[in-house]
């Protein structure tokens, strides 16, 4: 597959073919060897003894084969899977047990064939009818047996096609926002805020829950919202089959990111540790579209308030103690519109330098509140200062929601559009590999 194909190609597992049952199949293959007839135009009773059986054994031979043939050219290799669905194998089956199960399965069709043929080439060498017949009876015996021992690879390759069929379809062409954090932060509720419908449940055979994934229309566009397994603050190798989902997620699709933040604590992680995980996941995938949001707002109304009072104390500090530079940019640009000669250049110029700003303030938020947050590991939660409002403040640029009252949603749903329609200006960044 081409290095295109393999971006937009997801879906391979739906068309994993049916796999019988061992029993089944062995049953159908010896039912139909069975219904082969003598040569009535052979004259000769030995002859045509030799010739029933040899055509048996073939037909079984054949009978067995070729379905096994083709469950196994319906199993897409691995290594020309979408890194998404890739993981995804790895993650619902193993990729080392996928091989491993469509290896068996080649070689009891490889021994099944063998000693088919070996009877069939004995039957027709026999020396009379009585032993042709003899032949045909001991050869269906042994393929069977052959067969019966080695039906684990059959059954097992029917569960694994049954699991993977059932993996969800991405859609690579859409634009996917992928909702993110530590466990029980409100993400799911955010799906549903964010959806234009009813959203989707999506269960994956590794997961102890499901996911929601809804989808939304960003200038006519059709985009797709996610949410994710909560992660925990660990090492990747530590992550469970969940964690790895959500990593894989961020990894191989085409995603923007809304990374949920529960100040409260009453998630069950503390502020300073979903600061880690944040600052981990900021750190591995520095390129990807990001947008923070806290949760709770209605229980964190003085946090917010200090937040606030704290960011509209710094502005005018980093643009000026009276803010008249801004002011002065403004008005020029006013100027320049209402005379209708390049205001349209002055305005993009000082969009531009607003977003540097922006980016300045949160970068030097980051890097004090990130010094802080390296001391801590899993078990200090919260303690030596990293709390709500140090995060809220390192945050300045984040979205505050409250499901219960319903205060920021349609902030949350205007950032998003906006994040979503300069992303939608660029081209795809698909990750190295795909």
């Amino acid at each position: 597959m081409s290095l295109a194909g393999r971006r937009n190609a997801t879906g391979a597992f739906q068309s994993i073919p049916i796999v019988p049952t061992s029993d089944e199949h062995l049953a159908s293959a010896l039912k139909r060897a069975g219904r082969i007839g003598p040569n009535t135009k052979l004259k000769n009773e030995a002859a045509r003894a030799r010739n029933k059986t040899a055509r048996q054994m073939d037909e079984l031979v054949k009978a067995i084969s070729t379905p096994l043939g083709a469950c196994v050219k319906g199993f897409p290799a691995a290594e020309r899977l979408h890194p998404f669905e890739r993981a995804l194998l790895d993650l619902t089956i193993g990729l080392e047990l996928y091989e491993k199960r469509l290896a068996r399965l080649t070689s009891l069709r490889q021994s099944a064939v063998q000693v088919g043929k070996a009877y069939a080439a004995r039957a027709g060498k026999a020396a009379n009818k009585k032993e042709a017949e003899a032949l045909g009876v001991e050869g269906f015996e042994n393929v069977a047996a052959v067969y019966k021992k080695g039906a684990t690879a059959v059954d097992g390759l029917k569960d694994m096609a049954k699991q993977l069929r059932r993996l969800p379809v991405v859609d690579l062409m859409l634009p996917t926002v992928a909702l993110v954090g530590a466990p029980n932060v409100g993400k799911s509720s955010l799906v549903q805020i964010l959806s234009s419908g009813q959203p989707e449940i999506c269960d994956y055979p590794f997961t102890t829950r499901s996911i929601k994934m809804g989808h939304f229309y960003v200038d006519g566009r059709r985009h797709q919202v996610t949410d994710t397994p909560g992660l925990l603050n660990r090492a990747e190798e530590d992550r469970n089959a969940m964690e790895r989902l959500t990593v894989s997620c961020m990894a191989f699709l085409p995603t923007s990111v809304l990374f949920v933040i529960d100040l409260t604590g009453q998630c069950g992680t503390s502020p300073a540790t979903q600061w880690q995980i944040r600052a981990d996941l900021r750190a591995r995938f520095p390129n990807k579209p990001w947008l923070d949001v806290f949760t709770k707002q209605d229980l964190l109304q003085d946090v917010h308030a200090q937040a606030q009072g704290a960011a509209a104390t710094e502005q005018p500090q980093t643009l000026g103690a009276t803010g008249s530079a801004v002011d002065s940019d403004a008005g020029a640009g006013n100027e320049l519109l209402e005379e209708g000669e390049g205001g349209s250049q002055v305005v993009a110029d000082l969009e531009s330098h607003e977003r540097v700003r922006n980016a300045d303030r949160e970068a030097s938020s980051l890097m004090e509140a990130s010094e802080t947050a390296a001391k801590f590991s899993w078990n200090d939660r919260g303690k030596q200062g990293l709390d709500a409002p140090t995060i809220a403040a390192a945050l300045s640029q984040a979205i505050w929601v409250s499901s219960v009252t319903e205060s920021g949603l349609d902030d949350l749903r205007s950032a998003v559009l906006r994040m979503l329609q300069e992303q939608n200006k660029q081209e795809p960044d698909y990750p190295e590999g795909v």
